[in-house]
């Protein structure tokens, strides 16, 4: 009876830690690569962009609704701008107008991440 007691006072105290435990931001430059790698034949040529573009860049300006989450997609996506082979910057600043998503910077390969809020 007592293990059955002690068992119940277990389980109170656990699921106490598991609802008080705070939330951690994270964004990794491969879920911003993963969220708009639709977009990559648009920022190479131009065509499009197509609608899973669209919804990818949507999901991250949704996805970061805070300054460093902000930060952190702006830092990722000059990263990937220099990395990959043959994107037009050109196509990267016309993207979100294009789908209709506000960004809160213009996208360049020469934005200041420090300065997006």
């Amino acid at each position: 009876m007592a293990s059955s007691a002690l068992l119940k006072l277990l389980c109170a105290v656990l699921t106490c830690m598991v609802v008080t435990v705070p939330h951690v931001e994270a964004l990794s430059c491969n879920q911003v690569f993963v969220t708009l790698k639709s977009c990559l034949v648009f920022l190479r040529s131009g065509r499009g962009p197509s609608r899973e573009c669209c919804e990818g860049a949507m999901k991250l300006k949704n996805e970061c609704n805070t300054k460093a989450l902000r930060q952190t997609a702006c830092k990722c996506l000059k990263s990937l701008a220099a990395s990959l082979p043959g994107i037009k910057e050109e196509y990267a600043e016309k993207l979100p107008a294009l789908c209709k998503v506000p960004f809160p910077y213009k996208v360049s390969r020469n934005m200041d991440c420090s300065r997006v809020n």
